[in-house]
């Protein structure tokens, strides 16, 4: 099979990057070809070509026809399906918060969903239940070999996140905690100033990771103990074995509306730790989150969605009319991104006045759009 997968980006030593190399890799293992598309054309030296996996920044510069496109990040999601007419495609859905605006198309036949919350978020948007496959993220684990044997008291912790900045409430909470209790702490992540792309070699070096999601998956399979946090503020729970289940379910992640995150919790959820408890909860990860598994299920909905496709006859309206749906929803956004742009380039003099006019004018066209008495 000839597949083709779509990122935001791909020059990048983190996140989604890592994951979209895992995904490669595996998929060779079961005997497919995969290239990777970025519209992303920055001129750097790229993680996955470094990786011996095939990268694309140019659609039509393609060296075959796929017979799937693995769909990630809406934008390059929607770009890749609109510029391969009969072409099936699954979107892989990270979270709400990577699509706002959810891809929906004739020939994106099923969603991969990383948590039941995400694949009810799908559902809400009128994707049939039946077209959604809940599939929990998972770790390569043949990469990560090295487990720390868990000290009996905590020394040093790690804030593992790509979202989260140095300041931000989460990162402040967490570091007042550990000085609290004389723990060393250190970042690692996109935005904080320490990218890494070979976290199976940092991680067994910290007692405690505060982490979500798959970076959460990584650090319980290295032997640490893992408190989830979610960017900016938010910190949950640390992970035990009476949570597991439920926060494997929900991806390791929090309600974004729960409590904004306070040193005291931090400390509490700190004084937790157990070195049993982390040798426990690393065999349990160990056994339930294999990327081969994960990759084997992938590869089964890729199947369906062909077998879906099987048949197609192309409706250009229809897809037409999608891809207006879709740039619909995209509008506001990029109109809010320009008007922002535009503002930085105004001096705040200018910038009130522009307001002031803007909201006279306003004003204006309402009172013309009175009907007549």
């Amino acid at each position: 099979m000839r597949i083709l997968v779509t990122n935001e980006q791909l020059d990048q030593r983190a996140g989604s990057d890592l994951f979209i190399r895992d995904l490669a890799r595996g998929l060779q293992e079961l005997g497919h070809f995969v290239i990777a598309y970025s519209s992303d054309t920055r001129e750097q030296s790229r993680l996955l070509e470094r990786d011996s996996i095939s990268v694309a920044t140019d659609l039509d510069q393609l060296p075959f026809r796929p017979d799937i496109i693995h769909a990630r990040h809406h934008l390059d999601a929607m770009t890749a399906v609109m510029a391969l007419p009969g072409v099936p495609a699954i979107h892989h859905c990270i979270g709400p918060a990577w699509s706002i605006a959810l891809p929906v198309h004739p020939r994106i036949y099923r969603y991969i969903a990383p948590s039941s919350g995400v694949a009810g978020w799908i559902a809400e948007r009128g994707i049939p239940v039946g077209q959604i496959d809940a599939l929990h993220n998972a770790i390569d684990l043949l990469r990560f070999t090295r487990i720390r044997q868990p000290s009996p008291q905590p020394r040093r912790v790690l804030v593992y996140d790509d979202v989260l900045l140095p300041d931000s409430p989460a990162v402040i909470a967490i570091g007042q905690a550990a000085a609290d209790l004389g723990l060393k702490l250190d970042l690692i992540g996109r935005r904080l100033g320490r990218a890494v792309d070979n976290p199976e070699a940092r991680l067994p070096d910290y007692d405690i990771v505060c982490a979500s999601g798959r970076q959460a998956i990584e650090a319980l399979a290295c032997g640490c103990a893992v408190l989830l946090v979610v960017a900016p503020s938010t910190c949950g729970e640390l992970v035990d074995e009476g949570n597991f289940d439920r926060l494997r379910d929900a991806d390791f992640s929090v309600d974004v509306e729960s409590a904004a995150a306070s040193a005291e919790n931090v400390r509490k959820a700190f004084q937790r730790y157990s070195a049993e408890l982390s040798g426990r909860l690393t065999a349990k990860v160990r056994s339930t989150c294999d990327f081969s598994s994960f990759v084997a299920r992938v590869d089964a909905v890729y199947r369906a969605a062909i077998a879906m496709h099987d048949g197609y006859v192309e409706d250009l309206g229809a897809e037409q009319q999608a891809t207006s749906a879709y740039l619909q929803k995209l509008s506001p956004l990029i109109k809010q991104r320009d008007y922002a742009q535009m503002m930085k380039g105004f001096l705040p003099s200018t910038a009130s006045m522009f307001l002031d006019v803007s909201a006279k004018l306003a004003a204006i066209q309402a009172d013309l759009d009175k009907p007549f008495s």
